[in-house]
């Protein structure tokens, strides 16, 4: 038995009587696995111990890492199944909303998508980082097949909050304020007009 299958049933025989060691072996068999096909469910298995220690927030991080993991090799019903765990236990990680929409929006489920963008949004404007879910908009591109459409219908809502996204703060760096405005040089006509008035005042 190599090193690692000794590690992992060494966690499950303390997983009922001490879920704290418990979590530590399996962290020591999360660092000891062969990267190249990890076994994702440990980060499964130490949230859930972090829930029976009542610590949701550490379970949270380590089911956040799981959705990671998930994504990155594609397996999208998972990473969605654990970002349901870490908004459980961590309703107000803004982040996990939008980690939706994008995994949502890989499956081509669009109205999904929009619903958790559109959380996303309305948390990130409530927290004043409205900034935050206009620059996430650009994450969509190339998603799916429907990514395009999608980051319209999400465009089109995020105007809700008072400005173009497409137009995002450009008016101002494009046209200068009046006061900076140059004003044109006079025409040679005004020029000789201007000349011929002061001729009289001097002979006047």
């Amino acid at each position: 038995m190599s090193k690692l299958e000794q590690l992992k049933e060494k966690a499950k025989g303390l997983e009922a009587k001490d879920p704290k060691r418990a979590a530590e072996v399996w962290l020591d068999a999360l660092n000891n696995q062969d990267e190249t096909n990890p076994d994702l469910s440990i980060y499964n298995r130490i949230g859930d111990l972090y829930i029976k220690l009542r610590d949701p927030g550490s379970a949270a991080d380590y089911y956040d890492q799981a959705v990671d993991k998930y994504a990155e090799l594609g397996f999208h019903n998972n990473a969605i199944a654990m970002c349901n765990k870490v908004l459980r236990n961590a309703p107000a990680r803004q982040s996990t909303y939008l980690k939706l929409a994008k995994l949502y929006a890989a499956k081509g489920f669009i109205a999904e998508a929009k619903q958790n963008f559109v959380e996303y949004a309305e948390r990130m404007q409530k927290a004043g980082k409205i900034d935050h879910a206009f620059a996430a908009l650009k994450e969509f591109t190339d998603i799916s097949s429907e990514s395009a459409n999608l980051r319209e219908m999400l465009s089109e809502h995020l105007k809700m909050y008072g400005a173009d996204p497409g137009k995002r703060g450009s008016a101002a760096r494009v046209t200068p304020p009046p006061s900076a405005t140059p004003k044109p040089p006079p025409s040679s006509a005004a020029r000789c007009r201007e000349a011929h008035r002061r001729s009289r005042a001097r002979a006047g």
